[in-house]
């Protein structure tokens, strides 16, 4: 507790590389640190207030470098798939652990959740309790709405691995897609987060944007919403949620383009 506090004190307020101008990079990492020590203090309004900072800056960052990535995404994704080919076929490592977990985490960002699920199922085959595998095997299953496979899948997680937190993700899952409730949520989330508060996968199912539509606080949704839909322009899960959004504030017109981006960026994607 005390070299946290000690960093605290090292990375306050008064640090001077939060005013140095082009110093975005170095004052990103110091609020993440900060957030990261209280943490680890248990200070959890400090810790979303120096995260939230962090976010912001990252933000700023990712829009001045939209145009770039845009025309870099399509060299950059052949390019790995040349690179992976080569591993697997000249190298001999298409069952290789970090490869296959690789390529399942590409094929789970594009919304893939078909193929991922058969490169998680053979990753798992080869290693059943590889640790970064089992929450996108979790998630594919619930996205293909595959409600026995997460049964069996979830209770295997409860004889090998009681009492993780990941055992709780998989349950809550699998109630949360036979029966979407309250208390569902509170075990996906709740349960999970209070037995281990990194557990990354229960925080991205929950994202700020859900919170603002319960406070009904539209404008800070759309904000959220349109500034994710420009960084992650391929992904129809965020268009259909500025579509759902539109709707809700009775833009119907603007809800239905939304809703035709999104099927037709699915359709391109193979995501549905």
């Amino acid at each position: 507790m005390e070299k946290y506090q000690e960093v605290l004190d090292i990375l306050d307020d008064e640090n001077p590389f939060l005013d140095r101008e082009g110093g975005i990079s170095v004052e990103t990492s110091i609020f993440y640190l900060r957030g990261v020590a209280y943490s680890q203090q248990s200070e959890l309004d400090n810790t979303k207030s120096g995260l939230k900072k962090c976010w912001k800056l990252m933000l700023n960052v990712l829009r001045k470098n939209m145009k770039k990535h845009n025309e870099l995404h399509i060299n950059v994704e052949e390019e790995i798939q040349e690179a992976r080919s080569e591993l697997e076929n000249k190298f001999r490592l298409s069952n290789n652990a970090d490869i296959l977990l690789s390529h399942a985490d590409e094929l789970y960002t594009q919304c893939q959740f078909k193929e991922c699920l058969e490169v998680t199922t053979k990753l798992l085959e080869l290693d059943m309790y590889n640790q970064a595998c089992l929450p996108i095997h979790i998630v594919c299953l619930y996205e293909l709405r595959e409600k026995n496979q997460l049964f069996l899948f979830a209770h295997e997680l409860v004889e090998h691995s009681p009492g993780k937190a990941i055992m709780w993700f998989s349950i809550g899952c699998y109630n949360f897609l036979i029966i979407r409730t309250t208390k569902q949520e509170d075990i996906l989330r709740g349960k999970t987060s209070t037995m281990n508060s990194h557990c990354g996968p229960v925080w991205f199912a929950y994202p700020d944007s859900f919170h603002w539509y319960a406070t009904s606080s539209s404008q800070k949704s759309e904000e959220y919403l349109l500034t994710i839909s420009q960084i992650c322009e391929s992904d129809p899960l965020v268009l259909n949620e500025v579509g759902v959004l539109y709707f809700k504030q009775l833009k119907y017109v603007q809800s239905v383009d939304s809703f035709k981006n999104a099927f037709n960026v699915a359709e391109k994607t193979k995501c549905v």
